[in-house]
């Protein structure tokens, strides 16, 4: 019953990233430049294991076939979004990645192999479907497009998760708190007034709040402000 519920929660939140990314007004079908659930789906299988591989081919699955893709074509591209995952997970479990990314070789694992050469496998094994399928023009663009997007997602959703694994408020007092709580408004303010607001020309007005955040907090602080 636990292994079930935590397929479930795995495949749902998936389906649910999946569809913000899809919904994106600089998505192309099914192709976005920011994939989350690639970052959702190599996290998990680091921290629980392989066997809830089911859960990612699930949650890729349905992903796709709710958004005007059709069976076989969602089928087809959710075996090279499982496969992406596995191995994603598996290099950075054979590179001996710490959860909380506190050494600079854990940093550039999760650089190199969940956001560099993972993608890899899932931009071919889609692109090459919807190229069969006559889905798409330009394999090459295409394929740069959505390898972007799964190391955006492997880049900023999979620290995340990793980091908050580790527990890194269990020795945080109350004024730290505080502090992380200002600065968590605050870049949520200035990301809205810069992205939202029209304001995309000065996104230089982020990085000192992103900076102090990264030097009180380190890790915890850099992956929760980047995300």
């Amino acid at each position: 019953m636990r292994y079930g519920v935590q397929l479930a929660l795995l495949a749902g939140a998936y389906v649910a990233a999946a569809k913000l990314g899809l919904e994106l007004s600089v998505a192309r079908g099914v192709i976005t430049p920011v994939w989350a659930p690639t970052g959702i789906a190599i996290a998990s299988l680091f921290l629980f294991g392989r066997r809830l591989w089911p859960a990612i081919a699930i949650g890729a699955f349905v992903a796709n076939a709710t958004s005007d893709a059709s069976v076989g074509v969602s089928a087809a591209i959710a075996v090279g979004n499982t496969l992406e995952a596995v191995v994603g997970s598996e290099l950075l479990r054979r590179a001996g990645v710490r959860p909380a990314l506190d050494r600079v070789r854990d940093a550039l694992a999760l650089i190199v192999l969940a956001a560099m050469v993972a993608p890899v496998i899932a931009a071919t094994n889609g692109v090459t479907v919807l190229t069969l399928t006559d889905t798409v023009e330009s394999y090459g663009s295409e394929w740069l497009l959505w390898w972007v997007g799964d190391a955006m997602g492997a880049l900023i959703v999979a620290p995340l998760i990793l980091v908050w694994s580790t527990n890194p408020l269990r020795s945080v007092d109350r004024r730290r708190l505080l502090e992380g709580g200002l600065l968590l408004v605050a870049l949520v303010s200035l990301s809205i007034f810069v992205f939202l607001a029209g304001y995309w020309r000065y996104p230089h007005l982020i990085f000192p709040v992103l900076v102090w955040t990264t030097l009180r907090f380190r890790q915890p602080g850099a992956v929760t402000g980047s995300f």
